[in-house]
């Protein structure tokens, strides 16, 4: 709640780290595609799973901070 309240470096390296944290927490085996109401939304904001990881990998390109993307 008080995030903004602390320097741009703090924010960054705490933001770096949880954004690391939770990586790894939602990760799992053989990865997978998207089914159900996930996929139904992906395809209506992005026309298929395919175009959105295209848009997807150039938001985390162009990203400051280790390509964090979400």
């Amino acid at each position: 709640a008080n995030i903004s309240k602390l320097s741009t470096k703090a924010r960054n390296n705490g933001g770096g780290a949880w954004n690391h944290n939770f990586f790894w927490q939602v990760m799992k085996p053989n990865g997978g595609v998207p089914t159900g109401k996930i996929v139904d939304a992906i395809n209506g904001a992005f026309g298929s799973v395919d175009k959105f990881k295209e848009q997807f990998t150039q938001a985390a390109m162009t990203r400051f901070g280790s390509g964090w993307a979400w």
